[in-house]
């Protein structure tokens, strides 16, 4: 897979959402999904400190709840119908499907940059 070099971009939050608390305690473990451009959900298992930099869910939350990940946009590519969708890499982290994927085609609105 193609690979940019982090130290010289800027990461990005990818929206996802938290779908099952897997194990609550510290530091916990969260399944998210991601439902990309093409409408494929993508489903990642990892430590909740990853999805959440502030409160994270609970046993009592009431899921699925707001959530991301950091990623870098690799580029942007303009679909046939006119539509922008980026091409992002959660590698930055080590997030990945459990098939290994762990880049993916999003809706320009699934992306904020947030660290430059």
């Amino acid at each position: 897979m193609h690979r940019m070099n982090a130290s010289a971009q800027t990461w990005s939050s990818l929206n996802v959402e938290a779908i099952e608390l897997i194990e609550e305690d510290w530091p916990g473990w969260v399944r998210v999904r991601l439902v990309d451009a093409d409408g494929v959900p993508r489903i990642f298992e990892g430590k909740l400190p990853i999805f959440f930099a502030g409160d994270v869910p609970t046993s009592s939350t009431t899921l699925p709840v707001p959530a991301m990940v950091r990623c870098h946009v690799l580029r942007r590519e303009l679909l046939e119908d006119g539509r922008a969708v980026l091409i992002v890499s959660t590698a930055i982290d080590g997030v990945e499907t459990g098939d290994g994927l762990d880049e993916f085609r999003v809706r320009e609105d699934q992306v904020e940059v947030t660290n430059g």
